[in-house]
């Protein structure tokens, strides 16, 4: 329940939405989306027939998913205060896993949703993450192209990062 509140919020307080990159739209079929999928992840997780994991497993794979939580929050914090308020304007992010990746917060909340997934065990819960990685990729694959795009090295602008990949460190 965490994930879908402090989506919600980063949505109203966080990101910088343009009508390009996130249609008014969006936000509904969004809403649904996490909303729907925490419904029916819910429902098994309470189903009389549930067998919870182990505790150990359960303890290391909810520390796991609020680490990447946290790592993502940060993600997108940082990323809000790259672009001055009122623009469009872009700039390459820089340090931390933005070094490996062009989209660690993607990254994070996939490995967020894999250590949910670990210690709920629901398949509901799986197919979210599958669903919600591949999306995840999609975007991250677009971003990507549209840095080395916008930042090519031309007439005066920065080259981006050559050896950066899009979604996984050092391979895709």
């Amino acid at each position: 329940m965490f994930h879908y509140v402090k989506r919600e919020l980063e949505t109203l307080l966080v990101h910088k939405f343009s009508n390009s990159t996130m249609p008014i739209m969006n936000v509904f079929k969004n809403s649904i989306y996490y909303w729907g999928f925490a419904a029916g992840i819910g429902y098994f997780l309470f189903h009389p027939l549930y067998t919870p994991v182990k505790i150990g497993r359960y303890a290391v794979c909810m520390a796991l998913f609020w680490f990447w939580e946290v790592a993502n929050f940060v993600t997108h914090a940082y990323l809000s205060s790259l672009r001055p308020p009122g623009t469009a304007v872009r700039k390459i992010p820089r340090d931390g896993a933005f070094e490996y990746v062009s989209c660690p917060n993607y990254l994070f909340e996939i490995l967020a949703w894999m250590s949910f997934n670990l210690f709920t065990s629901t398949l509901v819960g799986w197919a979210f993450f599958a669903a919600g990685s591949a999306q995840m990729l999609v975007w991250a694959l677009k971003k990507h192209r549209n840095y080395q795009k916008e930042f090519d090295g031309k007439d005066g602008r920065e080259l981006y990062p050559p050896g950066r990949k899009a979604l996984i460190p050092f391979i895709l």
